[in-house]
């Protein structure tokens, strides 16, 4: 078991992570991306409770931290794998900003392809049991049978702007956590403070920029007429608080599992 943990470990520690932080990602899942009908919003708005805690909710708790928990594990895990070979290809130097977007892209790609079935079968269960949703009425008349045709179709974008949120958050921490150290002088408390909240940043500015731009010819078009700044338009950020609860809570389980030689 000690020859495999170091490989392991990094899945272990990322899973806890994404454990710990899957309720943020229900309450993001429950509010933000299902979008159920003008009275339903109008309901939610004065009792956030009544849609968050409903019973149908409830039920799909335990996918979504499921889902959650092996995402995080596979993304996080995955990211940490590849900054080792980046490591150890520098001679033990630490890697550089292009290896630690290489690293973060890769890690992304894999993890939103896994996202995606899994997420499916939760917003599906959703679906089946009556919680309103706007998926809620084509995920009725297709069954589980049809998952390839919903990625072929209507996946891509989704794919898209997570591998672009998981890459912004990942490639950027690293970074910002060494410059808020060695250039700023911050205490290491502080700057791994000050580097999830520019991962968050990072992480909620590729995915807005990658959910505005369909194509390269809209992409042409937005910059033309609005500008650089017309990408990041509509930064959700419901995401900046996720990566910074993710990032706080990984590194509090790594220092809990140095203190017990881990």
């Amino acid at each position: 078991m000690q020859h495999y943990w170091p490989s392991v470990k990094p899945f272990v520690y990322g899973g806890a992570a994404g454990f710990f932080t899957s309720f943020i990602a229900f309450a993001s899942s429950a509010t933000v991306f299902y979008s159920p009908s003008p009275d339903i919003v109008a309901r939610f708005q004065n009792t956030p409770t009544f849609h968050l805690f409903s019973k149908e909710n409830i039920k799909i708790i335990p996918r979504v931290i499921l889902a959650n928990t092996f995402i995080a594990s596979q993304l996080l895990g995955l990211f940490e794998i590849l900054r080792r070979k980046a490591i150890s290809t520098n001679d033990g130097m630490p890697p550089m900003l292009h290896q630690e977007a290489a690293c973060g892209l890769a890690a992304g790609a894999v993890a939103a392809c896994i996202r995606v079935p899994l997420y499916l079968h939760v917003g599906y269960y959703r679906a089946k049991i009556g919680s309103p949703n706007f998926f809620a009425k084509p995920w009725t008349l297709a069954d589980l049978a049809r998952y390839p045709k919903i990625w072929t179709k209507g996946m891509g974008p989704y794919v898209r702007s997570r591998t672009s949120l998981d890459f912004g958050m990942l490639a950027s921490y690293n970074p910002s956590l060494r410059y808020l150290k060695e250039s700023c002088g911050f205490s290491q408390s502080d700057a791994q403070f000050g580097a999830s909240v520019i991962s968050g940043l990072c992480a909620a500015a590729c995915e807005s920029a990658f959910r505005n731009v369909s194509s390269l010819d809209s992409a042409l078009k937005l910059l033309k007429s609005r500008g650089p700044l017309a990408f990041c338009t509509g930064i959700p950020s419901s995401l900046v608080i996720y990566v910074m609860v993710t990032w706080a809570v990984l590194e509090e389980i790594r220092k809990q599992g140095k203190s017990i030689g881990g």
